[in-house]
């Protein structure tokens, strides 16, 4: 009897082990997917409706990306903000708000998720031009340009899972801003 309790419960924690890494590998597709889709078809415009001086809508950094964007469920153009949170949770956070001003001033629609928390370390880099008829090459940032890098690579470690590999995530846009 206690050979058979034995048997069943290893049984049990296996399924459940099975079970969880099964709900994380879909966990990592499913936010995949998502970021693919929004970031190819980020698209090329200028902020040039705020206080501030006009700014280019695509905005990347090693630990952080903003870039604009349509949203099935939400109406118009969406900013989405991607940033590695290099607190003590160590958390991948996306924000969503509205590209253009809304006429009420709400701030109530920008919305924030946590997708991954135990990140032990996260690289975005950029493959372009730093300028017309320049060489394209991999970057650490993309910033003070005014159109969109040839690729994204975005490189995702766990901490407290390395056994769990974030797979190779590569972006390609849908629409060329690039002046070359």
């Amino acid at each position: 009897m206690a050979l058979l309790f034995s048997a069943f419960r290893i049984g049990v924690t296996s399924w459940d082990a099975g079970e969880r890494r099964v709900i994380e590998t879909n966990n990592l597709v499913i936010v995949q997917n998502f970021l693919r889709s929004r970031i190819s078809s980020a698209q090329p415009v200028f902020d040039d409706f705020s206080d501030d001086e006009k700014q280019f809508s695509f905005i990347g950094t090693e630990n952080s990306l903003q870039f604009v964007s349509s949203l099935p469920a939400r109406n118009g153009l969406q900013k989405f903000t991607l940033v590695f949170d290099e607190d003590k949770e160590r958390k991948l956070k996306i924000s969503v708000e509205p590209f253009f001003p809304t006429f009420d001033g709400d701030d109530s629609v920008k919305n924030e998720v946590i997708l991954f928390e135990a990140i032990k370390q996260m690289d975005l880099s950029y493959f372009g031009s730093s300028s017309f008829g320049e060489e394209a090459n991999w970057q650490n940032d993309w910033e003070d340009r005014e159109y969109l890098p040839d690729l994204i690579k975005l490189d995702l470690r766990f901490h407290d899972k390395p056994e769990q590999s974030w797979p190779p995530f590569l972006v390609r846009f849908r629409v060329d801003s690039n002046q070359s």
